[in-house]
Parts: structure tokens; C-alpha cells; sequence
């Protein structure tokens, strides 16, 4: 027969455990809300700043405006930006994106490896690859990071001590769907810049084109670090609240067979009592 106080005590177990992920999950879930409101926001400001400058490389007076962001050298390093998560309960989200930028870096020995979140930091170092830049609380990404990161990056490649930045994070679609991602930040890709509007004069920028082309690309580039900070922070959100919502889940299917097994427990003692009891009175008479 089955030990009564032992499944009890089973059931208090997972029933605690049950209450923990819930409450994680429902944290999930309102982290996730303000992240992708954040994300929105970015884009709109992120998407602007195409435009503008669209518009200034396809209307200025200016041949050679900002060339030197958008050209690709044959020699030098590569920055990777490795994004992960500073905790675990998140699936397989670090998982992923961790091996396939072991993948991609592993085979580039001339290279500049930065994390975000504690997790990448930790899997460089155990796999004996340099890392020179670490930053932390990815779960709540700051504007005061990506810009940190970006002009890192920007000062290294106008430097030429970079050849090219790269960032490797985990991309989700509208069905929720996540897939780690190589993305390309530097050189500047020109097909990124084709919604300009044709004028029918030149337009005149104060105090000249390639000043303000300087500062429009500056905050592009923060904008594109900061938009794909938020998106991956989106990410890490949603798939902790499905591993939470999972192990709910999981709870709930074991609580549910254990109830089964104790009410059989307990129906089976009461049943072992009463034939106790009256095999007792038959004896006595």
C-alpha cells in the first residue's frame, strides 16, 4: 500500500513548487508587455531616422557622404555582440543563441568577442574564448547601454581596427517563434536607406551634409543596438513565460495523479480498517 504521509508530503512539494512558477510566470507575462510597449516606441524613433536619412543621401549635394560607414574591408577583426540572458528558467533561449555564436565565432580567430547578459559571459569563458566587453541586466535593457556599445563599435571600425560588427541574438516573429540571428550592424547596408522621397531641388543641411549625415548615423546605429537589445529582451520574456507556463502545467498533471494515488491510498486503508474490524467481531463470537 502506498504511504499515505509520503504522498501528502509530494503533493505539498510540487503544490509549492506549482505556486513559484505561476507567480514567475505571471511576472513573465508583465515584463513581456512593458518590453514589446519599449520596443514600439524605439521603432517608431528608429524607423524616422531611415527615413531622414534616405532622404539626405538621395536629395543632398554630397557624393561621398558617410561612404566610410558603409564600406566593407577585405582584413581586420570582427565584433561579435553576443546577447543572452543573466538567468536560466528560460528554455532553450540561451541554448540556442549560445551555440550558434560558438558556431560562428569558433571558426574566426581574428576576432572581438562583447556579451550582454551574465549567461554569455560565463559560456565564453568556459570554452577559453577572450571576452572584452561585458555587460549586464539584459532583462532591462538602457539606452545608456546601446549607445556605450554603439559607439564603441563605430570609434573601432572608423579606427579600421574592426573590419565589421556583428550581432547574434534571438529573433521572434509575429507567431512568437524564436531563432537565433546573425545580423550585420557595421558597414552600413545602402538597401536599408531606399525610402527616400525625390525632391525636385537640392536640399541644404546646416552647416553641411556630411555633419548631420555624421550625427543622423551615430543615432541610427544606437537606435539599431537598442532596437535589437529591447526585441531580444522581448524574447527572453516570452520564452521564460513559456517555460513557466509549461512547468505549471507539468505541476498540475502530477498533482492531479497524486490526488488519484492518495484518495486510492487512503480509500484502501479505510477499506483494510473495516475488514480489521469486522474480522475482530468474528472472532470474538
Amino acid at each position: 500500500m502506498a504511504n499515505i504521509t509520503d504522498i501528502k508530503a509530494r503533493i505539498k512539494s510540487i503544490n509549492d513548487t506549482r505556486q513559484i512558477t505561476k507567480a514567475m510566470e505571471l511576472i513573465s507575462v508583465s515584463k513581456v508587455k512593458r518590453a514589446q510597449e519599449r520596443y514600439d516606441q524605439n521603432l517608431l524613433y528608429f524607423k524616422s531616422l531611415i527615413k531622414s536619412i534616405s532622404n539626405l543621401l538621395a536629395n543632398a549635394d554630397c557624393v561621398e557622404c558617410g561612404e566610410d560607414y558603409f564600406e566593407l574591408r577585405p582584413e581586420g577583426k570582427t565584433a561579435y555582440i553576443v546577447i543572452s540572458s543573466d538567468k536560466g528558467l528560460a528554455g532553450g533561449y540561451n541554448h540556442n543563441v549560445l551555440n550558434m555564436a560558438y558556431d560562428i565565432i569558433s571558426k574566426n580567430p581574428d576576432r572581438k568577442i562583447i556579451t550582454f547578459g551574465k549567461t554569455a559571459a560565463e559560456f565564453f569563458k568556459r570554452n577559453k574564448m577572450e571576452v572584452e566587453a561585458e555587460y549586464l541586466s539584459i532583462g532591462n535593457p538602457t539606452l545608456k547601454d546601446a549607445r556605450s556599445i554603439a559607439y564603441d563599435i563605430m570609434d573601432d571600425y572608423l579606427k579600421e581596427e574592426i573590419r565589421e560588427a556583428v550581432i547574434i541574438f534571438t529573433d521572434m516573429d509575429e507567431k512568437s517563434n524564436q531563432e537565433p540571428m546573425c545580423f550585420e550592424v557595421l558597414p552600413l547596408d545602402r538597401t536599408q536607406f531606399s525610402q527616400a522621397e525625390k525632391f525636385s531641388s537640392t536640399l541644404m543641411y546646416d552647416p553641411s551634409p556630411d555633419v548631420v549625415l555624421e550625427a543622423l548615423i551615430s543615432q541610427y546605429v544606437v537606435g539599431m543596438v537598442f532596437s535589437i537589445l529591447l526585441h531580444a529582451s522581448v524574447s527572453e520574456h516570452k520564452a521564460r513565460m513559456t517555460a513557466m507556463q509549461s512547468a505549471t502545467r507539468n505541476a498540475d498533471e502530477m498533482l492531479d495523479k497524486l490526488h488519484i494515488e492518495y484518495n486510492r491510498a487512503r480509500q484502501e486503508r479505510i477499506t483494510n480498517e473495516l475488514q480489521e474490524i469486522v474480522s475482530g467481531s468474528t472472532g470474538g463470537n
